[in-house]
C-alpha cells in the first residue's frame, strides 16, 4: 500500500530547490577539530558504561 506524503504543489516547490553539489556536502557535513572536540565527551561515556 502506496500512501501520498505530499501533494503535486509540495513536490512542485521542492522540485524548485537548487541542486547541491559534492563540494558542498563535504563542506557541510565534514566535522571540524572543534566538532570533534564537543562530541568527545558524549562519546567517551557511551564507551566506558559499554563495557
Amino acid at each position: 500500500m502506496v500512501a501520498q506524503v505530499f501533494t503535486d504543489q509540495e513536490l512542485e516547490a521542492l522540485r524548485q530547490f537548487p541542486e547541491i553539489g559534492r563540494e558542498e556536502l563535504f563542506r557541510f557535513f565534514t566535522l571540524r577539530p572543534d566538532d570533534e572536540v564537543a562530541r568527545w565527551p558524549t562519546t567517551m561515556v557511551w564507551r566506558l558504561s559499554d563495557r
